[in-house]
């Protein structure tokens, strides 16, 4: 995992909310894991983040991206 994204993840598993992540879960069939993070708080974990990291080249995009994209929690293809 780049280390670029792992306070990203970190931040996101601190703010996890296992009774949402099951209701979403739920709502979408069981088809994706969830750590339970709404839109709102996930936009606003995500802006704090980019602010205080900086947003990554457009040369390292596609891989960090792909990186998100593996992780099992919906969440981080968001």
């Amino acid at each position: 995992m780049d280390e670029y994204l792992k306070p990203l993840i970190e931040t996101y598993h601190q703010n996890c909310n296992s009774e949402q992540a099951a209701a979403m879960s739920r709502y979408m069939q069981d088809l994706f894991p969830f750590l339970g993070i709404k839109t709102p708080l996930r936009r606003q974990l995500l802006k704090q983040f980019l602010q205080e990291y900086g947003i990554p080249s457009s040369e390292f995009l596609p891989e960090l991206v792909q990186q998100l994209w593996e992780l099992p929690e919906r969440e981080f293809q968001y």
